[in-house]
């Protein structure tokens, strides 16, 4: 038994120490896995900063949109020290303050280089250059930059009219006329050519109300006549001219009625073209009074000056209340 006792005091010693190093071994790896995780936190922290600052540092800025065709078209420079990607983008068309559509969001891949500028264009649907739109573009670290176009103003006019729920588009593509001198094609009206009687005036408005509007047979365009004497002062004569609204297929060479009541509608947003020339509510005759004195029927030999106004009574859709308002529109220079 001795021999086998001093064995067994010679084995605790052993087990003892491999224990030990167990023991060791264990804390070590603690150890070393700490420091490891410590580390990798340590990683992901510097590497979030370098991140945030990297998108800090990333400065793009959405220039001169403008609109031809069908196309959207628009830059994006980088004033960043490090290149942008750019992911999506997003076209929002406005009436007011209200979105109205939206195209997006379009996928893209385009980086750019600090520094430089790279030109987009997109195709939204139905396009229209007199609408109000929000370009917003989306870089892949997060950042998202907006540019509002807007309607650009014709040179010499006054930009849009607001008046209740309407928007007089106040530009040389919203107040045309056709003639007898030319039948097809619309002109810009601010002035206008009188040798023929057959005028049929073209008004683009825009409903801003939040519902559809119907326009009334009774709506017509009012046209003050003032002869112009030497030098363009006016002189005494003043004459009156109604020209009633007629359908929106009337041309100057043929009238059609407008005929239902209130068959012209407009929805939340869009814009129509309102046009007047009958002689009479709901008439399929011109209007045959010259705007100009003088002279010979059709050969006239004074100038005019004329100021308008136009008045318009409607209602909301699916309502039976009637409304009116007279707005004043613009001025005229009638031409011998």
């Amino acid at each position: 038994m001795k021999p086998f006792i001093k064995n067994r005091r010679g084995l605790s010693t052993v087990i003892g120490a491999i224990f030990s190093v167990v023991v060791f071994l264990a804390g070590f790896s603690f150890i070393l896995w700490e420091v490891t995780q410590y580390d990798t936190h340590a990683q992901v922290i510097n590497e979030r900063n370098r991140l945030d600052q990297d998108k800090k540092n990333e400065i793009i800025e959405i220039l001169d949109p403008y609109i031809e065709d069908t196309e959207l078209s628009f830059s994006v420079t980088n004033k960043g020290s490090v290149t942008a990607h750019i992911v999506n983008i997003w076209i929002t068309k406005y009436n007011g303050t209200t979105a109205i559509l939206h195209t997006g969001p379009i996928s893209n891949s385009t980086y750019i280089n600090p520094g430089s500028t790279v030109m987009f264009t997109e195709t939204p649907p139905s396009l229209d250059p007199e609408k109000t739109y929000l370009i917003k573009v989306v870089t892949e670290r997060g950042n998202v930059v907006t540019k509002m176009f807007e309607p650009a103003v014709a040179p010499g006019t006054g930009g849009d009219i607001n008046a209740g729920p309407f928007v007089l588009i106040f530009s040389d593509t919203s107040f045309q006329y056709t003639s007898n001198n030319n039948p097809t094609v619309p002109q810009v009206a601010f002035e206008i050519d009188n040798d023929r009687t057959n005028i049929l005036f073209w008004i683009k408005i825009q409903n801003q109300a939040g519902k559809a509007i119907r326009i009334c047979n009774q709506s017509f365009f009012l046209v003050e006549v003032r002869e112009l004497g030497s030098g363009g002062a006016p002189g005494n004569t003043e004459d009156e001219r109604y020209f009633h609204i007629t359908n929106s297929t009337s041309t100057s060479s043929s009238l059609v009625a407008y005929n239902p009541d209130y068959n012209q509608m407009i929805a939340s947003g869009e814009t129509a073209i309102l046009k007047f020339g009958a002689s009479s509510v709901g008439g399929t005759g011109f209007l045959s009074y010259p705007l100009r004195n003088g002279g010979t029927a059709g050969h006239e030999t004074y100038a005019n000056l004329l100021w308008t106004f136009l008045v318009i009574f409607w209602k909301y859709e699916g309502e039976g209340n009637r409304f009116g308002q007279t707005i004043t529109y613009t001025a005229i220079r009638a031409t011998p």
